[in-house]
């Protein structure tokens, strides 16, 4: 049983995020990711989106000192993220007590169907947030390396050609085969769906590079994916996207098949964890309220 810290009414109050937060949310975000954090690229759609996004404030020195996010996914997945701390307010149950909110609404959508399951895609370095899920019943399902790679000098010669498919086409790809039916974007897993699809259609780059399929896009940050992934065809799709006007520090999240990986090793790639999977996506799955949410 977790012990929190108790939430101060006089101090502290959560409440849904408006749009008025975003400089507070831009501050706690400088410590994010040495300040290259996506969150303050997505605060408008967020406060506006279906879901849920939380704050905590501090009513005593009026700024944001935590945020938590839950989204509809259109594989109607109940996706919990944008868990933030400020750094100057951490080791006080933060997390704990704006991550319950968020997590009791989902819990909510799902036993009344409006949900099919509960997910949580983090990254490995974030120890509170795997500590949060797992303590309350969430298990790994997939895990993905995240690579990137630097831009060349010389620019690479490319062979691009655009590409049009359609939905069953996307999906008989060979990328899919090894995850399953879903697509890691930018620290984001979910299962592939039409209404997926068409979102992509409308905001990502389709074409066939150098004879390999694939696209990038700008879903909470540049991402790629090569859909057929040979390291080949990865490290083509990095240098390619990263050379697209507009695109800045463009990710691949590859599904770690252990000789792909080295391949990738031995062609100079870099990752953020030395090859080891660091992309973590969990599934909860019951249809109870975990105890450890009581504060006993």
């Amino acid at each position: 049983m977790t012990k929190w810290k108790p939430l101060d009414p006089k101090t502290r109050c959560i409440r849904k995020c408006k749009h008025s937060d975003y400089d507070s949310v831009c501050e706690l975000s400088k410590s994010i990711w040495e300040g290259q954090d996506y969150l303050p690229l997505v605060f408008h759609e967020w406060v506006d989106d279906n879901g849920l996004f939380l704050c905590i404030e501090d009513t005593k020195n009026n700024c944001i000192i935590a945020t938590d996010k839950y989204t509809i996914l259109p594989d109607r997945a109940g996706l919990l993220e944008g868990l933030r701390v400020h750094k100057e307010y951490r080791g006080q149950s933060l997390s704990w007590h704006i991550g319950k909110a968020a997590f009791e609404k989902a819990l909510q959508d799902k036993q009344d169907g409006t949900i099919h399951r509960i997910v949580n895609c983090t990254h490995i370095t974030n120890k509170a947030s795997i500590h949060m899920s797992t303590s309350i019943g969430f298990t790994l399902q997939q895990k993905y390396v995240v690579v990137e790679t630097s831009k060349k000098e010389t620019p690479v010669q490319f062979t691009a050609q655009k590409w049009d498919p359609t939905f069953e086409e996307f999906l008989s790809m060979p990328y899919f085969k090894h995850t399953n039916g879903y697509i890691a974007q930018h620290f984001l897993v979910q299962k592939v769906t039409p209404d997926l699809f068409e979102t992509l259609q409308k905001s990502a780059h389709f074409f066939i590079l150098n004879g390999s399929p694939g696209f990038y896009d700008h879903s909470h940050g540049w991402y790629n994916v090569a859909l057929d992934p040979t390291p080949k065809s990865i490290l083509d799709w990095l240098h390619f996207a990263n050379e697209q006007p507009q695109v800045t520090d463009c990710y691949s999240f590859v599904h770690p098949d252990p000789s792909t990986l080295k391949e990738l090793q031995n062609q100079n790639a870099s990752t953020w964890m030395e090859f080891e999977p660091d992309l973590l996506y969990y599934v909860y799955e019951s249809d109870i309220a975990p105890t450890v949410l009581t504060n006993n």
